[in-house]
């Protein structure tokens, strides 16, 4: 039986989320009458149109008009005369079917929307309320192709997030796959505030609107102004609008994918190396961690370090806000640097704890 997916690690950097059929039964197990209850009134119908021209010998269309005023108890005036004990036993029998088959798919139905409104509401209470226990965790704002890869890379690196979307079928996708979300317009604070802004460490905003993610932005850094600011940007001239409304960090997307693009063909290496250092993606850990004060990377230099950990490499350097791109080896490393490394898997997770982070 297929199990849910939600792997952010493919080798092409895919994102699979795919729904288990106990989540599919879950989405649409309170409607499994549904279509059972049109099948036996279908053959209801058959079996009251077909019985009535072999006993009465009428038409097929009176036949058929016979067994649909029967089976609806409308008390229309009979067509096809009823006369002899087995046209009455027939007919009888034929209503009290009538009757057992309208009120089970009639509780089928009743029992599938109050499932749903039961389902949605209770969950929605319940996700709100794991919404409020947050701290330090991602928002992010819209769910298209960039929403989707943007939250799987969170969760692979072990990440509270929450999405919000304008979708409703987008909140019960997140919902089924385990995740948090909100539906509403993100550039009303009352969103925000419901999706925990100012409890939060970070916001991305990746919808496909320049405009929205503008606004996004603004609403964000005055609700909360400490909180780190991504976005997404489509047109140039939205870079200058983002950063202006409080982004801390811009991607221009065409502009990213043309160098990407030019790159392949240019410098095809550098492009694969760059693919490989992209986290996930090319078979290498990379990441970035802070020395704590009462780490043993105190005092000692890179030098020393690839003696230590072989497999990690240190690439640069950031302190007091400065990029040491690349570090000097031989340079005594300080407490809160921060170390931005790539190895193979485990290398990083090995340099968070020899750095105490």
């Amino acid at each position: 039986m297929p199990q849910a997916i939600q792997s952010p690690t493919s080798q092409n950097g895919a994102i699979l989320l795919l729904m288990s059929d106990s989540r599919l039964h879950g989405r649409f197990g309170q409607w499994h009458r549904l279509p059972y209850a049109i099948l036996a009134l279908v053959a209801l119908l058959t079996a009251g149109t077909t019985g009535f021209r072999l006993l009465t010998g009428a038409g097929l269309v009176d036949s058929l008009y016979m067994t649909v005023i029967t089976v609806s108890t409308v008390g229309f005036q009979e067509q096809v005369p009823i006369e002899t004990p087995l046209q009455k036993l027939f007919t009888m029998t034929l209503i009290l079917s009538a009757l057992v088959v309208i009120g089970w798919a009639v509780s089928g139905l009743a029992e599938g929307l109050f499932a749903e409104y039961f389902m949605s509401s209770v969950g929605r209470r319940r996700m709100q309320s794991r919404i409020d226990r947050l701290s330090g965790h991602v928002i992010v704002c819209g769910y298209g192709r960039m929403g989707r890869g943007v939250l799987g890379e969170l969760l692979a690196e072990g990440h509270d997030v929450v999405v919000i979307t304008l979708d409703e079928r987008d909140e019960a996708e997140i919902r089924d796959n385990g995740q948090l979300a909100v539906t509403g317009d993100a550039t009303r604070d009352e969103t925000l505030l419901q999706a925990g802004v100012e409890r939060a460490s970070a916001l991305i905003a990746v919808t496909d609107s320049d405009a929205i993610n503008v606004m996004v932005a603004l609403s964000a850094r005055a609700l909360n102004p400490g909180l780190r600011i991504a976005g997404r940007a489509d047109h140039p001239e939205t870079e200058g609008k983002l950063r202006r409304a409080g982004a801390d960090y811009v991607l221009l997307q065409h502009g990213a994918g043309a160098m990407h693009m030019a790159l392949a063909v240019t410098h095809p290496i550098v492009e694969e190396v760059l693919n490989r250092l992209i986290p996930r993606r090319g078979g290498l850990d990379m990441g970035q961690l802070t020395v704590a004060p009462a780490s043993a990377l105190v005092g000692s230099t890179l030098a020393a370090l690839r003696g230590r950990v072989r497999s990690a490499l240190v690439l640069a350097v950031s302190r007091d806000g400065e990029i040491l791109l690349p570090p000097d080896p031989a340079a005594p490393l300080e407490a809160g640097d921060v170390l931005i490394v790539v190895g193979p898997t485990g290398a990083l997770a090995e340099m968070r704890a020899l750095a105490g982070a």
